[in-house]
């Protein structure tokens, strides 16, 4: 089965529980597109499905054909060869206008326009597309609030905006008509990395509302396996190397090529794209001050650790407990403090952080009302991803299994 194969038979994302109607399914079936005077293709024979409501990444060296095989989508670039459908139509079957109309782009450059308000720059395609004055405002102070924006900046001018306030004007005007695709070129590489981090984590935020399909080029593949429900990763000339969800990307890279493009610690970002919540969590010993401490060391033991937890009557913990020091009733006086406790939404790169300068094999974890969850351990989070490696499903599997 070749890589192009396989991607047509990737299901939907288990993200995608936020699309509604807003969203569309993308097809590239075949496509190709030459500049002329180039002896080989700019992209080359590219098919690949993007499930509605999903987030594609698109990544490669530099002359693999990203932002062109991007902009084919809204025909600012046209092709030569083979189809690119939306919602199974052909965007060349499509009004040029009407398809553009009904496609957000979100560029580095942000483009807005300095002699008109935000509130303005927001409502260019509703203007376009004959709304009212009333509606073209409600849209705009809708989609203010809802890229974090206080009412308050409507009036203002975008020489009057920071990089990062700039780029969420962006974002708001490419939603603007609620369209059910968006393109983004590489919308946060100009950013400071602090910035750049926020509006990531502020653009996931929104995509679990609003559940648009998303077509995002970037040259980081970081950014790529942070935010992307898939990953097409392509080689010089625009081939397709590999279309997988991060994780199977980082579990099984097809050859070398995607190996070295996505970095030798792909172990480490495996760890970023799990939750401490994933695990199935040791349980941890536990007892309250008072209680008998023979049972609480038989307890300890049977379970093969070497310390207690004190809790409180809500089963909040208050500490450690050697368990070679109890004796008649547990006493609060002898813990010692717990340090970080990780979190059921933690990444589990975090939490083998944590352990790791806490100095200890195993990280206590509490539940989102503070209560003792249980415990993770390095070997846990091992074992976790082993069995992820197991199960990965990337290009040449099925082949392989027959």
């Amino acid at each position: 089965m070749t890589t192009s194969d396989t991607a047509h038979h990737e299901g939907p994302s288990a993200r995608q529980e936020a699309s509604g109607g807003g969203a569309a399914e993308i097809v590239f079936d075949s496509v190709t597109k030459r500049y002329p005077g180039q002896a080989e293709p700019a992209v080359d024979n590219l098919s690949l499905t993007i499930g509605a409501g999903e987030i594609c990444m698109l990544v490669g060296p530099s002359g693999a054909g990203k932002t062109t095989a991007l902009k084919l989508i809204n025909r600012l670039i046209d092709f030569e060869e083979g189809d690119i459908l939306i919602d199974g139509r052909g965007v060349r079957e499509q009004n040029l206008t009407e398809l553009r109309r009904g496609i957000g782009y979100v560029i580095q450059q942000i483009g807005l326009f300095p002699h008109m308000t935000i509130a303005a720059n927001i409502g260019t395609v509703p203007r376009l597309l004959g709304w009212d004055k009333a509606r073209i405002r409600d849209r705009a102070a809708e989609l203010l609030e809802l890229v974090g924006l206080d009412p308050e900046y409507a009036k203002r001018y975008p020489t009057q905006l920071s990089g990062g306030q700039r780029q969420r004007v962006g974002l708001a005007r490419a939603l603007a008509a609620d369209p059910p695709v968006m393109l983004m070129d590489e919308p946060f590489g100009a950013l400071d990395p602090i910035t750049r981090a926020r509006l990531q984590d502020e653009f996931l935020r929104l995509q679990s509302r609003v559940g648009k399909t998303v077509v995002f080029v970037t040259h980081d593949i970081d950014e790529a396996i942070k935010m992307g429900d898939r990953v097409c990763v392509l080689r010089q000339g625009g081939v397709l190397a590999q279309y997988d969800p991060p994780d199977v990307l980082l579990a099984k890279p097809v050859d070398e090529f995607v190996a070295d493009f996505v970095g030798a610690d792909r172990g480490l970002k495996r760890l970023s794209l799990r939750r401490v919540g994933d695990l199935r969590l040791l349980p941890a010993p536990s007892a309250k001050a008072g209680d008998d401490a023979g049972e609480a060391r038989a307890r300890v033991k049977q379970a093969g650790y070497e310390t207690l937890i004190l809790v409180d009557d809500q089963d909040h913990p208050q500490g450690i407990i050697e368990a070679d020091k109890l004796n008649g009733r547990v006493d609060a006086a002898l813990a010692r403090p717990i340090g970080v406790a990780g979190r059921l939404e933690m990444p589990l790169r975090d939490a083998l952080s944590v352990m790791l300068s806490q100095t200890g094999s195993h990280l206590v974890v509490v539940d989102d009302d503070e209560r003792l969850a249980g415990y993770v351990s390095a070997d846990l989070i091992s074992a976790a991803l082993a069995g992820t490696d197991a199960s990965a499903r990337a290009f040449g599997s099925e082949e392989d299994a027959e």
